[in-house]
């Protein structure tokens, strides 16, 4: 669900970035020029998605960098002082670097010992001056409770997403200050700006710029109602054939190119056109739900609500004909390699509009065309999320562009086109 900026070099990426209105600050994309991305980042450095840095950790993508860089720029001027919470493997506490000048200053702190010896040498590899001049440091702690041996600062930036905003943090702001922390966890995030103003008053705004928000919380919301159905449907084993379990075992799913490869059996593998890993997940799931007694295969009528789950809703002798075509034991029934196929096939040519319909009915349980406060409070209630109002109401007020106080479904086309 990544934005359309990947590129093939660090020039390309921020080119990107920028035409996409990510970035629009000269200064931003002077630093984020001149800091080169693979130099901490050792698998796809220009993939606009995050990656894995080791120990458990990722780096965010591009784009949340530049985000990050555009809202923090008034506090990163040449001669702040900065404290950059989860360094990671010290690309952004770089940038910040760059920005604050040689006058200025940036702390990375980072819980994980390893990845602070990680972003040194990195920083050491690229820029070693910012080192030499101690115009960066790193430091092994608990970023929750920031660093005071050098507070105040001018802004706090926080990589990792957190439970709650840590008053540490505020504490530890200038006046004027401010604070740029990702708040939440499972998908659900919202990035809150706190400022701190010269007479110390705290402002809290709730930034929402993941449209992937909106995605994210329709698969898990769709995956509760299909668990919903999976338990509706049991009464349908007790009719169930008995079936040989030779298949039991799901296929080895591997990636390349653009293709994904089943590995049915050592030569005879299937290809097919990629799906996203969340369709993957969909597809995997559904059978998983839907045989209900774990034998590795499906009847007609588990087929019948599996296919309708992920939704394809066909009549009874398309569900046959399909049972009869895969019915390798003659008994009635498909296995998961046979499953996998036919609904990839399904899913590669399905459009996107009418994926985006699917994912928009799900919020708009109401069927009043438009998605409400009250129905994303219904979801995330429901996924069991702890999304407050203002939080939720920030998701809407940044995708509502005829400012009514809903996302329509043109409105909601638009934000889902972007991540799927």
């Amino acid at each position: 669900m990544a934005w359309l900026c990947s590129a093939d070099s660090n020039e390309g990426l921020v080119d990107k970035l920028k035409e996409a209105k990510m970035i629009e600050s000269e200064r931003v994309e002077k630093a984020m020029k001149r800091i080169d991305r693979k130099n901490y980042v050792s698998f796809k450095p220009y993939a606009d998605s995050p990656q894995a840095i080791g120990y458990g950790a990722t780096i965010s993508a591009p784009h949340m960098h530049a985000h990050a860089l555009e809202n923090l720029e008034n506090f990163l001027k040449p001669g702040m002082k900065v404290l950059d919470v989860g360094s990671g493997s010290g690309y952004l506490t770089a940038c910040m670097t760059e920005m604050v000048g040689k006058e200025g200053k940036v702390i990375g702190i980072e819980h994980i010992h390893q990845l602070v010896d990680l972003a040194k040498l990195n920083v050491q590899k690229d820029r070693p001056e910012f080192l030499e001049s101690k115009r960066v440091e790193f430091i092994v702690g608990d970023g929750r409770k920031g660093y005071p041996e050098e507070a105040p600062y001018d802004c706090i930036h926080v990589g990792a997403a957190a439970e709650k905003t840590p008053q540490e943090l505020i504490n530890q702001l200038k006046t004027p200050g401010r604070l740029f922390i990702p708040v939440g966890g499972n998908g659900f995030q919202t990035i809150n700006q706190y400022d701190k103003d010269s007479n110390g008053k705290v402002t809290k705004k709730s930034l929402m710029v993941e449209n992937s928000t909106f995605y994210t919380m329709s698969l898990k919301y769709k995956s509760t109602l299909n668990s919903t159905n999976a338990n509706n449907s049991g009464s349908n084993a007790n009719s169930k054939k008995k079936k040989s379990t030779s298949s039991n075992t799901q296929p080895a799913i591997n990636s390349t190119n653009n293709n994904i490869i089943i590995n049915t059996s050592p030569s005879t593998p299937l290809l097919f056109p990629q799906l996203t890993e969340d369709q993957k997940d969909e597809i995997r799931e559904a059978f998983d739900l839907f045989d209900t007694d774990k034998d590795g295969a499906m009847d007609f009528h588990e087929l019948k609500v599996a296919m309708r789950a992920l939704g394809f809703d066909e009549n009874k002798s398309e569900v046959l004909k399909i049972i009869r075509q895969y019915d390798k034991n003659d008994d009635g029934t498909i296995v998961f390699d046979d499953f996998f196929k036919v609904m990839s096939e399904r899913i590669v040519n399905r459009s996107p509009e009418e994926e985006i319909h699917r994912a928009f009915q799900l919020f708009d349980d109401d069927n009043t065309g438009k998605i409400s406060l009250r129905n994303l409070k219904r979801v995330a209630k429901e996924l069991g999320e702890n999304l407050d109002d203002d939080d939720l109401q920030a998701m809407i007020d940044e995708f509502d562009l005829d400012e009514d106080g809903e996302i329509d479904e043109k409105e909601f086309m638009r934000i889902m086109s972007e991540v799927i």
